[in-house]
């Protein structure tokens, strides 16, 4: 306790001036205090929308860069045109060319199975059955997975 303060003293201050003394406190310094977490908040908001902007500048940046390298990979250059363009005489047709039917493939109900359950069926295909798979997976919907997989096999 404090020199000469009685304990009905420290309840008086504590239930009495303390109080009053915390109003005039807040009403000095509530404005500064509003100002402060006002500004705080509103560089919070400013930088949070700057790193949005630019994340989406950023994606949409790299979206464009590999739509603009898919579409080149997609082109073909002159030579290779003259030796698709004679590929038929030789009766050679590149893989995508191949014509596949969902018929012809060795795994039935190939085209509504997930890409997880072909590669699970795979193993158990010989060579010239994983070869047309994979030219009809290429052909139509190109599916990592079951071409790495493919890959893989055929590597074996």
């Amino acid at each position: 306790m404090a020199a000469g303060k009685t304990p009905l003293g420290h309840v008086v201050d504590l239930v009495v001036y303390a109080p009053v003394g915390l109003i005039t406190l807040a009403q000095r310094e509530l404005p500064e205090l509003i100002s402060a977490g006002k500004t705080r908040v509103d560089n919070q908001i400013t930088l949070a929308r700057f790193i949005g902007k630019m994340a989406v500048k950023q994606g949409s940046n790299e979206f464009k860069r590999r739509m603009r390298a898919a579409e080149a990979s997609r082109t073909t250059t002159p030579a290779a045109a003259q030796v698709i363009d004679i590929l038929p005489v030789l009766d050679i047709a590149p893989s995508s060319a191949r014509n596949t039917s969902v018929a012809d493939l060795p795994i039935d109900g190939y085209d509504s199975l997930a890409a997880s359950q072909v590669v699970q069926r795979l193993n158990t295909l010989t060579p010239a059955e994983l070869e047309t798979v994979r030219a009809h997976e290429e052909a139509n919907r190109a599916r990592r997975t079951i071409l790495g997989k493919i890959t893989q096999l055929q590597a074996r």
